[in-house]
C-alpha cells in the first residue's frame, strides 16, 4: 500500500510554480476595439440588452410575417437571396470572361524545352523517410501492386 503522505509530498514538490509575478499589459486591443464598437453602433442603434432563453441560447425578437428576417431593419440571417454572386470583382457567377484558355489559333511558343533538376528534395526527403520508419518496424511499404489492394 502506498504511503498517502509521501505521496502528497511528491505531488507539492511536482506542482507547477504560482505566486509569480505577471506583466499587466492592460486589456487586449481585441477587446478595447469590440467594446468600442459595441458603443457606437447602442449609440446609433439604442441599447442592446440580449435576454437567455434558459438553454443556452438568447430570445430574438418575434418576427411579423412577410418580414424577410428583419427586426426594425436589423437582419439576424442573411438568406440566400441575400448573397451576391455576380459581385466578384474578378469573374461572375459562371465564367471568368477575362481568364478563358488561349484559343487554338492562338500563336505562342508551345512544346519547348523545361529544365531537368530531378526529383525535388522534399520527396526525396519523404521517401528516405519512408525507408527509415520500414526499417525500423520491420515493415515493408507495398504500394500500387496487388498486395496493397488486397
Amino acid at each position: 500500500m502506498a504511503d498517502p503522505v509521501a505521496g502528497a509530498k511528491t505531488a507539492a514538490k511536482n506542482a507547477p510554480p504560482r505566486g509569480y509575478y505577471v506583466p499587466n499589459f492592460g486589456m487586449d486591443q481585441d477587446i478595447v476595439d469590440a467594446q468600442s464598437n459595441i458603443k457606437l453602433l447602442e449609440k446609433a442603434h439604442g441599447a442592446w440588452s440580449p435576454v437567455r432563453d434558459g438553454a443556452g441560447g438568447f430570445v430574438m425578437p418575434a418576427l411579423a410575417p412577410g418580414s424577410s428576417q428583419s427586426h426594425n431593419g436589423h437582419h439576424f440571417l442573411q438568406l440566400d437571396a441575400d448573397i451576391k454572386t455576380q459581385d466578384d470583382p474578378v469573374c461572375n457567377s459562371w465564367k471568368c470572361s477575362q481568364y478563358q484558355y488561349p484559343h487554338e489559333d492562338e500563336e505562342y511558343k508551345k512544346d519547348y524545352k523545361v529544365a531537368d533538376f530531378g526529383v525535388d528534395s522534399d520527396i526525396v526527403g519523404t521517401f528516405n523517410s519512408m525507408k527509415d520508419a520500414g526499417r525500423m518496424l520491420n515493415h515493408k511499404w507495398i504500394m500500387g501492386t496487388k498486395e496493397s489492394k488486397a
